[in-house]
């Protein structure tokens, strides 16, 4: 990127520091959650994710600065929070706290 003099690819420095995936986003919740509740977003999340090509026929139009949408949304976002994700998440919070 000749944009910026240095740039910095963080989940790839994570990954080799500690073998961990990072995790940037998550949703997260300090009050107990209804199973109801619970249900229904991991029923919105699998159907969204099902929809991404579709969404993209629609949407893809307002993104030209992406030059591959449909890789980066299928291939390079992750988008369940797994144990491994856990792990590396509390290890970050835990070196800067």
């Amino acid at each position: 990127n000749k944009k910026y003099q240095y740039v910095y690819d963080l989940p790839e420095i994570w990954k080799e520091m500690t073998g961990l995936p990072f995790v940037f986003a998550c949703w997260i919740s300090n009050k107990n959650i209804d199973k109801n509740f619970l249900s229904e977003f991991n029923f919105a999340l699998k159907f969204g994710l099902s929809e991404i090509d579709k969404s993209l026929d629609i949407e893809k139009h307002n993104f030209p600065h992406c030059k591959n949408p449909n890789d980066y949304l299928n291939n390079k976002i992750s988008y369940v929070l797994d144990k491994k994700k856990i792990e590396g998440m509390k290890l970050f919070l835990s070196k800067i706290i």
